[in-house]
């Protein structure tokens, strides 16, 4: 556990990925981040985006790198693991990982 992530948040971003099947982590003007939501908005794949830079969000970054133990945007998560970034997420979209969503 990090000491950076607060109990507090550390619990919502663990709701979030339970609510969600899909969630996509991005920051503002990450060319890689508009590239995958384009993918998965152009096939229609329904998905949880939660900005760091955001207000709402921009104190989970802790957390979420608790998870996934990467800095680097975006994260994908599927049923709530982390799966990789924007090439990682191509792939399983190629292999079909995402189709019932």
């Amino acid at each position: 556990m990090n000491s950076k992530c607060d109990h507090k948040i550390r619990e919502k971003f663990q709701k979030i990925l339970e609510e969600n099947k899909l969630v996509i982590i991005t920051k503002l003007g990450c060319p890689p981040c508009l590239k995958i939501k384009k993918l998965f908005n152009e096939n229609s794949i329904n998905y949880f985006e939660t900005d760091i830079n955001h207000p709402d969000y921009e104190n989970y970054f802790y957390c979420i790198y608790e998870k996934s133990r990467v800095s680097f945007v975006p994260q994908i998560f599927l049923n709530s693991n982390y799966i990789g970034g924007y090439t990682e997420a191509l792939n399983d979209y190629v292999k079909g990982k995402f189709n019932d969503l």
